[in-house]
């Protein structure tokens, strides 16, 4: 399983750039892979990444964390710290012959720099 530290994301309604108390965001929990895809961590049967090495799944915190918080705008609690986002790609493959391929992501970041990263997947 691979992760990224990161951080949640939220509607911008009136566009300033930073989280308002109008705005919705994700609250996401630690990580975890998400074997039966029921959206939730089974406990003992999935794997998850401690990002706060208390050695506990955590579940989301109900509180903002990203870069766009303004702590002096918003009643919603925030944090500017980075968070353990919740991201697993379900890449399904069916041949009778082993194959191999390359996965590119593009991600750009608010300030508009571009990431381009590339995995190589093999059976």
């Amino acid at each position: 399983m691979a992760t990224a530290i990161g951080e949640e994301s939220f509607v911008d309604l009136n566009g300033n750039n930073v989280l308002d108390d109008t705005d919705n965001y994700s609250d996401r929990p630690e990580a975890f892979r998400d074997d039966n895809e029921n959206g939730i961590h089974d406990v003992g049967t999935e794997e998850f990444r401690d990002f706060n090495s208390n050695g506990l799944y955590d579940p989301a915190d109900n509180e903002f964390n990203g870069a766009l918080c303004n702590s002096a705008n918003v009643t919603n609690i925030c944090s500017t710290s980075a968070s353990s986002p919740l991201i697993y790609p379900i890449l399904i493959e069916a041949d009778n012959e082993p194959s191999s391929g390359t996965l590119t992501i593009n991600i750009e970041t608010p300030n508009g720099t571009l990431t381009t990263y590339f995995a190589t997947v093999n059976d």
